[in-house]
């Protein structure tokens, strides 16, 4: 004869089970669903309600795990490959005295978290976009919401059409924000000058913590009219100090790499080689083709997709 206690207590026992599975389940689905309003991109800077902002270009070590994915899915030969190479003979288009970097400065270590250049506006466009699709993509998977998909076929379209399997039926999909990166326009421009003008050094004048003063004497107010012929390399394009990434301040909008705009033929900010007169009495510049001084960063917004 069973004991009614011992039922009892399995009985209790499995409905506390059931209890704490549906709460996992839905604490977990509670964080997918708002993963967009407690975190910021990868690499992104605040400026405000949901608007973000790279703090530094677009590193050759970025473009390097670019070129990498793409090699690796479609090959070396392809089309797609030979689309998303740099043109690394800007450098001595430039002048004579620094055409070795056409061979050094998208690979050497030396380079690593130095912007990109030799990238076309194209050629910007269309890694925003992929970037938008992996760092999404790295999201569900951490997230628990699709398998690692190691046959690198995940798009924003299969995933939100239906097209990649979940691994809990129950998520709802139209709940799930996906970040856009893009390249920013004229107005959200203006926004992010307001928020760190590299010329006004506004956040650093605005800091009174020690660390702040220490970053001033790192960072150069405006990067221009550099001699390209100088040996040292740290007097062309520049990373920001390591010290200063933490303090979410946007590095070298002005001077250091132009950078392309979502208008055409239009860059922000002027490069290592503009004349400095000229990067501080405008902000925008005529660019027709990928050269030395010309690279990207990118803004973001988290978006919900439009079924």
């Amino acid at each position: 004869m069973k004991n009614p206690l011992s039922t009892a207590v399995k009985l209790s026992s499995f409905l506390c089970l059931i209890t704490i599975f549906v709460a996992c389940k839905s604490i977990k689905l509670e964080k997918v669903y708002t993963h967009h309003l407690k975190q910021a991109p990868p690499a992104g800077v605040k400026i405000k309600n949901n608007f973000y902002c790279d703090y530094q270009e677009i590193k050759n070590l970025d473009w390097m795990e670019y070129m990498y994915w793409v090699n690796r899915v479609y090959g070396k030969n392809s089309d797609q490959y030979l689309s998303v190479l740099p043109d690394t003979n800007v450098w001595s288009n430039e002048d004579q005295c620094i055409e070795s970097l056409d061979t050094f400065y998208l690979r050497h270590p030396a380079y690593r978290d130095s912007p990109v250049v030799g990238i076309s506006q194209k050629q910007a466009i269309e890694y925003s976009k992929w970037r938008s699709e992996r760092v999404l993509e790295q999201i569900l998977v951490s997230n628990g919401v699709i398998a690692a998909d190691s046959s690198y076929k995940f798009t924003m379209e299969r995933f939100y059409n239906g097209d990649v399997e979940l691994l809990d039926p129950t998520i709802d999909k139209s709940k799930i924000y996906y970040p856009e990166f893009r390249l920013p326009t004229f107005n959200e421009r203006q926004i992010i000058l307001q928020f760190a003008d590299s010329t006004q050094q506004a956040y650093y004048g605005n800091c009174n913590r020690k660390k702040c003063k220490t970053c001033i004497s790192y960072l150069n107010t405006v990067r221009c009219g550099i001699d390209p012929c100088v040996f040292y390399p740290e007097e062309r394009l520049k990373e920001p100090s390591y010290d200063c990434y933490k303090d979410l301040i946007i590095h070298y909008l002005r001077g250091n790499a132009n950078e392309w705009s979502a208008h055409e033929h239009i860059a922000f900010g002027g490069g290592w080689n503009t004349p400095k007169a000229l990067a501080l009495q405008q902000d925008t510049f005529h660019i027709t083709k990928p050269d030395a001084s010309t690279g990207f960063r990118n803004v973001c917004e988290w978006k919900k997709w439009e079924y």
